[in-house]
């Protein structure tokens, strides 16, 4: 009996491991998870496998009913996540399908093309946008559009190995006291990496997590380490180019299906293959 425990465990363990899961917490989830089960169930599998959802739903801080309770939210993360894109869906999904009056301000002149993108998803939907060149432009910006319900703010991505940077992005946030600050990481990326990302980007107190590339990879337990040490809510994914669609509000319960469901995300209330 105690043979068989052993093997069930290690299966959990290795299948966890398969899903993306950094090596070292699925062995603690997993055992965390045996732990919790009856002595008469120690070599029911669906028993492991119930406790262990129960674990890693442990790990996810329930989201606000509505995520961005705050009038103004900046979005930060580092490069090449998605940052202005998730804005863009949105900005779509508040203003078209919430009737909220939104405002875009983008604070991202390091890329040129960044400004151009959002100027184009602004005029698609019909948007005012700012675009500020420091951070004492801040304020001011946000003065004029003292009407709006939400105003969307866009940062330069920043490697989290550039303190100087990152220290650039806390003067501007610092400009706007009770602004939401929502950290915007990729699926694809490796769990050391996005704890590592976290750990840097803290010094900004981010509130909320947004994960994008859903669609980029097959598995997303990676999300895993970063959750377990941020300890903040995941408020939406991406999963997809299209705007403004291939974004969904998501529940711990829906991240738990996608992370140990397997493959790849299959939309909006659908599951993983």
């Amino acid at each position: 009996r105690l043979r068989r425990s052993y093997a069930l465990v290690q299966e959990e363990v290795q299948s966890l491991a398969r899903r993306g899961v950094e090596l070292e917490l699925a062995r603690e989830l997993v055992n965390q998870a045996f732990a919790a089960i009856p002595e008469d169930k120690l070599t029911n599998r669906q028993a492991l496998s119930e406790a262990l959802t129960r674990e890693v739903l442990s790990l996810f801080p329930e989201p606000a009913l509505e995520p961005f309770e705050g009038r103004i939210v900046a979005f930060i993360g580092p490069t090449g996540v998605g940052k202005t894109t998730t804005i863009a869906k949105l900005a779509a999904n508040y203003s078209l399908q919430k009737g909220k009056q939104v405002a875009l301000i983008t604070a991202d002149t390091y890329r040129i093309a960044a400004v151009d993108q959002l100027k184009r998803y602004a005029e698609i939907l019909n948007l005012p946008l700012e675009v500020i060149f420091t951070p004492a432009d801040l304020p001011a910006a946000i003065a004029r559009h003292a009407s709006a319900d939400m105003i969307l703010i866009d940062t330069a991505g920043r490697s989290p190995h550039q303190g100087m940077h990152l220290a650039g992005l806390r003067d501007l946030i610092r400009q706007c006291p009770g602004v939401s600050r929502v950290l915007v990481v990729s699926a694809t990326t490796k769990a050391d990496d996005l704890v590592e990302i976290y750990t840097r980007f803290s010094m900004l107190r981010p509130d909320q997590l947004v994960f994008t590339k859903l669609d980029e990879t097959k598995t997303a337990g990676s999300l895993l380490s970063l959750v377990k040490r941020a300890r903040i809510p995941v408020s939406y994914v991406t999963f997809g180019q299209n705007v403004p669609d291939d974004l969904e509000m998501v529940t711990p319960k829906r991240l738990v299906e996608m992370i140990l469901g397997g493959n790849s995300y299959a939309g909006p209330g659908g599951t993983t293959a």
